[in-house]
């Protein structure tokens, strides 16, 4: 427990009555902690009441649940208040609001109380863990792709089986929807999915477009699969989406021009194939590029370093060493050539282990010579040479 009496004998007393609903952390803006904000809240996990942590970071955010029981919460909380080094602490009970501020140096806080003391209330219920969230595409509404594509049932209800792929489709979207105003003011926008597959997410996105955003698109859609890309053509026309074209084809040899590709979605292209793909968005300077690389095993063969030796010499370790470097280079790499970028979580560990996004918005801001001296210092020390690199020479 925090060290602080004040604060001390506050969160005790809530503890104890079992009134703490929810709470704040707003961390102390002149210290770099890489922390933005922290907030909690109570919830139900498989019939067990926990308390959620969610710490956002700079640029990501992170999930810790912690069981309701009062030492641990404790001891989770006073270990958050230090990491973030606070400066506020709001604390929502049912029947108040405690603010708790910090002085600079946290030598001694102050406690203000918010609200006045009415009659008893009900105790509330911890939030189930699975509440309705608000997604992009909500459940309830039935759309055709969805019904045919057998997320959804004809009242709209998403089927069981279904409901990873559901949250994927709406994670996607919610990052779509994130680049958006990164996309070009044009009549048309020209958006290419390279390994569509079956094309839950190129339906998706054909839908958000048009129907959410209403703008005029022309997607297409490429894979290898003859009868998958039957299928999607078909899927494509019993919907009427006009302007949602697949082809079969591999990305290498895809040759239709990129000075007017607005946007380069690859997901799950595996190994080298999602290099094709980000080359040829690279050389046609391409506005977005949303990359979910899969597969990278071409740096698996190639790395060699004295230093990490030990973690070298286990495969599993290796293989997903590799898997990071390749994808950083890969961002650096885009970076080099005129993207910003941004590496992301796609999906929550819970529903695939590839869920790391390579997200970039093209800048046409030059390299600096420091980044540079970054890549080539890092290739040199793991003794690589990644495909992209050579490719683009």
């Amino acid at each position: 427990m925090t060290t602080d009496p004040i604060l001390q004998e506050l969160l005790q007393r809530l503890m104890a009555e079992d009134s703490l609903t929810g709470l704040v952390i707003s961390p102390n803006k002149g210290v770099n902690t890489g922390i933005t904000k922290i907030t909690g809240r109570r919830i139900v996990l498989k019939g067990r009441p926990y308390w959620q942590m969610e710490v956002r970071l700079t640029k990501q955010v992170q999930h810790i649940n912690v069981p309701h029981i009062n030492t641990v919460f404790a001891e989770q909380l006073d270990s958050l208040l230090d990491r973030c080094m606070f400066s506020t602490l709001n604390l929502k009970t049912s029947e108040a609001m405690y603010q708790v501020v910090a002085n600079p140096d946290r030598s001694s806080v102050k406690v203000i109380r918010h609200g006045t003391k009415s009659a008893p209330k009900a105790p509330q219920e911890p939030e189930a863990h699975n509440r309705t969230k608000n997604y992009i595409i909500p459940e309830g509404q039935p759309l055709d792709f969805l019904q045919q594509l057998g997320v959804m049932d004809t009242d709209g209800r998403v089927m069981l089986p279904m409901r990873r792929k559901f949250v994927q489709i709406n994670r996607f979207l919610e990052i779509v929807d994130d680049i958006y105003y990164s996309l070009p003011n044009r009549d048309v926008l020209r958006i290419v999915d390279f390994g569509c597959g079956k094309s839950y997410l190129t339906f998706a996105m054909y839908h958000y477009f048009t129907k959410l955003k209403e703008r005029n698109v022309n997607m297409v859609g490429l894979d290898l699969k003859e009868q998958v890309i039957e299928d999607c053509n078909r899927l494509a026309e019993n919907c009427g989406y006009t302007k949602l074209n697949f082809q079969t084809g591999s990305i290498e040899e895809y040759q239709d021009g990129y000075s007017d590709t607005d946007m380069v979605v690859t997901l799950h292209a595996c190994d080298t194939a999602t290099d094709a793909a980000l080359e040829k968005a690279i050389l046609g300077k391409v506005p977005v590029i949303l990359s979910v690389p899969c597969c990278q095993h071409e740096l698996n063969g190639q790395v060699s370093n004295e230093t990490m030796a030990p973690l070298l010499r286990y495969g599993l370790l290796k293989e997903r060493f590799a898997s990071l470097l390749t994808d950083a280079l890969r961002a650096r790499i885009l970076e080099l050539c005129g993207y910003k970028v941004d590496i992301i979580e796609f999906v929550d560990m819970e529903h695939t282990p590839k869920n790391l996004m390579i997200k970039a918005i093209y800048t046409g801001e030059p390299p600096s010579p420091h980044k540079r001296r970054e890549y080539d210092t890092l290739v040199a020390e793991m003794q690589v040479h990644p495909w992209l690199e050579r490719v683009l020479r």
